[in-house]
């Protein structure tokens, strides 16, 4: 039984990974969710561990990729370092595919950002003539909890930032993909990549 339960856990695990490379889908929860449907699996069975996943999409841009990889996280990061100038005042932080270097022609660029109100940041985009739209996602530290971000369009690369209080510098949110603290670097560390 444990035979038939790895292999369909590496059957989903690779078409979650598909649909990231190929699809845009960002969000593994999604991608792993589709991933059943198409497969026609009930999501109690054995799933993919996040890190697995992101395994297989590094290995699929390696070996599938008609674009290089290294121009996609180049061109990614160069937008980050702008932005990233951009909103100096905010002490920002990329983090996501950019950083781990798993980005896709679909990724979304992300950015942390760090103010005890978002409405600064928003009137920085309203001051640029940059239009955006407000987001929010849980805080996984603290569900009750709400973190507010933007969303816009740098360079033709779509861009979240989310806010987070001053005092979450120190202390980096969980990473969905391996659930330790999330690795976030500055301008000169992204300089430095």
């Amino acid at each position: 039984m444990r035979k038939t339960m790895s292999r369909q856990r590496m059957r989903i695990a690779e078409e979650a990974a598909r649909l990231i490379v190929e699809s845009g889908i960002s969000d593994y929860p999604v991608a792993k969710k589709k991933a059943c449907e198409r497969l026609g699996y009930s999501r109690r069975i054995d799933l993919p561990m996040y890190e697995e996943i992101e395994a297989l999409v590094r290995q699929r841009q390696r070996l599938f990729s008609s674009v290089d990889q290294q121009q996609i996280l180049d061109r990614l990061r160069q937008v980050a370092l702008s932005v990233m100038q951009f909103f100096s005042g905010f002490d920002p932080r990329l983090v996501g595919d950019a950083l781990r270097g798993s980005a896709t022609p679909h990724s979304i660029l992300q950015l942390h950002l760090f103010s005890d109100d978002a409405e600064p940041v928003a009137i920085q985009l309203i001051n640029a003539g940059l239009p955006f739209r407000a987001i929010e996602q849980p805080d996984a530290r603290k569900h009750k909890n709400r973190i507010p971000g933007f969303s816009f369009y740098w360079d033709q690369t779509e861009v979240e930032t989310w806010i987070y209080p001053a005092s979450g510098l120190r202390v980096s949110p969980p990473d969905l993909i391996d659930g330790k603290p999330m690795r976030r670097a500055s301008v000169a560390e992204v300089r430095d990549l």
